[in-house]
């Protein structure tokens, strides 16, 4: 299991990776999340 710092780190990598992307890629990318989750 990650520790909570590493799991700050991530969060902060995904946020500044999805502040990147525009409406398009943010739809793609909610979809394939969505897919994973269920």
């Amino acid at each position: 299991m990650p520790s909570i710092g590493d799991r700050a780190r991530w969060l902060v990598e995904i946020n500044g990776t999805l502040s990147r992307m525009n409406d398009d890629q943010l739809s793609r990318a909610a979809k394939m999340l969505k897919a994973f989750v269920g």
